[in-house]
């Protein structure tokens, strides 16, 4: 609905990219940035709840359903 409805109003990706300043080569390289940032914070992440939530998982009492 929403593709349709930009589409009539001839709206287009470039049309966006224009109005914000942007150009598609620039919004890839801005999300290669955020990858790389965001990379290392979500492994760090995973480092500290992983093993907490394995040693919780394994120590807890067993369910009676």
């Amino acid at each position: 609905m929403a593709g349709a409805a930009l589409s009539f109003f001839g709206v287009t990706l470039e049309t966006i990219f224009g109005l914000i300043g942007q150009t598609p080569d620039s919004m890839i390289e801005l999300g290669r940035r955020f990858i790389a940032w965001a990379a290392p914070n979500v492994m760090l992440g995973a480092f500290i709840v992983l093993p907490v939530w394995l040693v919780t998982w394994i120590f807890l009492p067993p369910r009676d359903y």
